[in-house]
């Protein structure tokens, strides 16, 4: 059986939904976990605890982190260092194998546990870190090309009655 190590301490709802990313992590993971060959465990705060009982990921484990309810950008910050701080004592205090790590998001309270068990775990997991955003470097970026901010190019818009 192939043991999955989920890291989603990133998980905030302050309106209750989930975002994209968290309702697709779940809906794969819910599946995979119930085709009987890979035991899924989710280490999350509260909300992420809730939110995977909502979504009926009913069949893995989850191992919940300390959370607050953080209302304030300032709060947020504290909460998510105070996931971060306890996913990384979580990870040190590991007598779990795991065969694959799977960091939901990347923001760093799912990622540097995910990177310290994959660095410092024995044997060594596989690490799948899921990227949303890939910005290329400034110098990779054309110079002094200034983009429209929409036209009918960008939009793939085509004219349908001959020019005047």
């Amino acid at each position: 059986m192939i043991r999955v190590l989920l890291t989603a301490n990133a998980i905030y709802l302050p309106g209750g939904s989930l975002s994209g990313g968290d309702k697709r992590f779940i809906e794969i993971f819910k599946r995979i976990a119930a085709g009987g060959q890979f035991q899924v465990e989710l280490m999350t705060a509260r909300e992420g605890a809730e939110a995977a009982h909502r979504e009926g990921m009913g069949n893995i484990a989850i191992h919940m982190l300390p959370s607050l309810a953080a209302q304030s950008p300032i709060g947020l910050a504290f909460d998510y260092a105070m996931r971060t701080l306890s996913a990384i004592g979580f990870i040190a205090g590991l007598r779990t194998k795991y065969d694959l790590i799977y960091s939901t998001t990347d923001v760093l309270t799912d990622i540097l546990p995910a990177f310290l068990l994959r660095t410092f775990g024995r044997p060594k997991p596989g690490w799948v870190a899921v990227v949303f955003h890939l910005i290329p470097s400034p110098s990779r970026r054309r110079r002094g090309a200034r983009r429209p901010r929409c036209s009918p190019a960008s939009t793939g818009a085509r004219r349908t009655s001959p020019a005047p």
